[in-house]
This record gives C-alpha cells, structure tokens and sequence, in this order.
C-alpha cells in the first residue's frame, strides 16, 4: 500500500488513475501572489520602520503632519489626512497586529475577487474609518490601517453570513467580536473601528445584495467599479462630517 493525501492506496489504484497534486497557485485557478496585499503590507512597514530610524523628535512631527484630525482638516484643507493616517502606526504592537489581518484576511478577499474590487473595499475602508471618527469621536485625532483591516473582516463576515456560512464556527464572527470588545480600552479609536466596520457590512451588502438585481452577470470588474464608487461617496459625506467636526473644537 502507497501513502496517499487520504488514507492508502494500492499499486493497482495508483497505476489506474494519476492524481492531481493542487498548490496555492493552481487551486481553482487562482494565484499565490496578492499585488495589492503585499503592496500595502510593504508601505506600512516602511512608513513605520522609516518614523523609527529618524527618531522620536522627527516621528511625532511626521505623525502630527499625517495624523486623523477634523480641527486640521478644515483649518489647512489637508485632506490627504483621512488616507494618509491610515498607514501610520503609534508601535510595533499596532502595525503589527494590522498587518497580520490585513495578510490573513486580505488575501482571500483579493484572490476571490481580484485586485480591482480589494483596492475599493480597502479605499472605503479607509475613508470609512475616517468618517467615523469625525462622527463619534470629532474632537480627538487618530492614525492606523484599523479602519481599513475592520472593513475586511466586516465584508468578509457578511459574506460569509450570506452564503450560509456560520460565522462563528468560521472564526471571523469571534474575530471581529473580540476586535468589538477591545475597542472600547482607552487609547483605542472607537469611531475608526465601528466607521469601519460598518463599511465593510454596507460594501457588502451591495455585492450580494444590491448589484445582482441591477447586473446578475456583473464582472470582477463590475464589482471593482461599484466598490469605487462607494468609496466616492463616502468621500463626499466626509465633506459636512469635516465641518461639523471642527466646529466642536
């Protein structure tokens, strides 16, 4: 008897029918390598190793130019902030926990639905986060991919619920349950947590829900198209959120 992936197999077996060895690259066609995965991952290390090497004087500096805050938005016009703050880390505890999710959830979100679609959700996610902290917590400044890495889990759980998926069995429901619970520790950013998890619910929905009824054949492009056009609208409500913010200062 040969050793085979499930049990045994006899000389006989094995002569008669070849058997078919699948990689990561080859499984359902999909590839091994994530661009826009790996690509994120790499700013973040490199934005964060760089705040280390120039020291603590020039990283706070750096920070205060690049941080989430409604006060300096509106006072400067320096909006690259609800993007920019999102690749910005306090230590090496929080890069590293965001990049980690970001690796294990992001991955199978761009292989199943491609670069295009993963760039949106992430985008929206990131201005997601922003709104909501401009909602929930106007008067105080945050920084982090937080916003971002919660709108994955949230779409990814969604899914998951809406394919009949038990999310908890799954992992991602006691995932994100456990994200919920620390959310709520001092120092923590409670809007950009929620603002984007809820974005990742509401990107979602609209794969499963919204585009089949307006486009039941719609493409991976399709779905890119529509997640961008999400994220464009999240941009044009983060406008009044801004000034309403800022006025609480």
């Amino acid at each position: 008897m040969a050793t085979a992936s499930v049990g045994f197999h006899c000389p006989e077996c094995l002569k008669g029918a070849k058997q078919q060895v699948l990689s990561r690259s080859n499984n359902f066609g999909e590839r091994s390598y994530m661009p826009i995965v790996t690509g994120l991952m790499v700013i973040n290390a490199l934005i964060f190793l760089y705040g280390m090497v120039i020291g603590a004087a020039e990283s706070r500096i750096f920070e205060f130019d690049f941080m989430l805050n409604a006060a300096l938005v509106d006072r400067d016009g320096s909006w690259w902030r609800v993007i920019t703050s999102g690749f910005l880390h306090a230590n090496l505890i929080h890069v590293g926990f965001n990049m980690y999710l970001l690796y294990a959830i992001g991955q199978q979100l761009e292989k199943r639905y491609g670069w295009m679609t993963f760039s949106g959700l992430y985008l929206a996610g990131l201005l997601g986060g922003s709104l909501g902290v401009f909602l929930i917590e106007p008067t105080s400044s945050a920084v982090g991919a937080s916003g971002a890495v919660f709108a994955l889990m949230g779409f990814l759980m969604v899914i998951q619920f809406k394919n009949g998926i038990n999310v908890m069995q799954s992992g991602i429901g006691r995932l994100v349950a456990i994200n919920i619970m620390f959310s709520f520790l001092p120092g923590i950013s409670m809007g950009g947590h929620f603002g984007g998890l809820l974005t990742g619910c509401l990107a979602a929905l609209i794969v499963t829900d919204v585009l089949p009824k307006v486009r039941p054949d719609a493409s991976k492009t399709t779905v890119g198209l529509a997640m961008f056009a999400f994220a464009a609208v999240l941009a044009a409500v983060l406008v009044p959120a801004v000034t309403r913010a800022a006025g609480m200062f």
